[in-house]
């Protein structure tokens, strides 16, 4: 154990060498934003929106927020039902739609397909991002049944 924290020791102040040598190697405005986020819905210290309003001060153009789930025991993370329920309304908020689930999921005004005329569904983002994400938290997968696009008053997806 003691070689280990030697070589963590080692290579920390070999890094820390390397930046400070070259200080114009990353400057902040080189930033355009943060992949690593938590709320305080697990160990951060503000809300999703604060954490936005944040981000856009800083003139960043992208940000993500990488909450525990409660696989990770000392950060209090959320359950899969929370995950959930918090995703949506972020959604609802960021005006992708207003959204509804029950045995199904809804999206009314989904913006992916605003104004465009499909024959077949066709909000192939939303729906490989609910599988994605429904899959890691609920082990479930979606496929979309009707879309605005197509003429539907809203876009649904059936769990599979």
């Amino acid at each position: 154990m003691h070689h280990v924290l030697l070589l963590r020791s080692v290579l920390r102040s070999r890094f820390l060498l390397c930046i400070r040598s070259k200080p114009h190697l990353v400057t902040d405005k080189d930033i355009k934003g943060d992949l690593h986020l938590h709320t305080k819905a697990t160990d951060g210290a503000n809300t999703i929106e604060e954490m936005a309003r944040a981000a856009i001060k800083k003139g960043y153009e992208y940000i993500a927020i990488t909450n525990h789930t409660k696989a990770v025991r000392i950060a209090g993370g959320l359950n899969e039902k929370e995950t959930v329920r918090r995703l949506f309304n972020f959604m609802e908020y960021c005006k992708v739609g207003r959204i509804t689930t029950d045995d199904t999921i809804k999206i009314l005004e989904n913006s992916e397909r605003f104004g465009m005329k499909t024959q077949e569904p066709s909000c192939y983002f939303t729906t490989g991002f609910l599988n994605g994400f429904l899959y890691t938290t609920q082990n479930k997968h979606v496929k979309e049944t009707k879309c605005i696009a197509v003429g539907d008053p809203y876009c649904e997806w059936e769990f599979t």
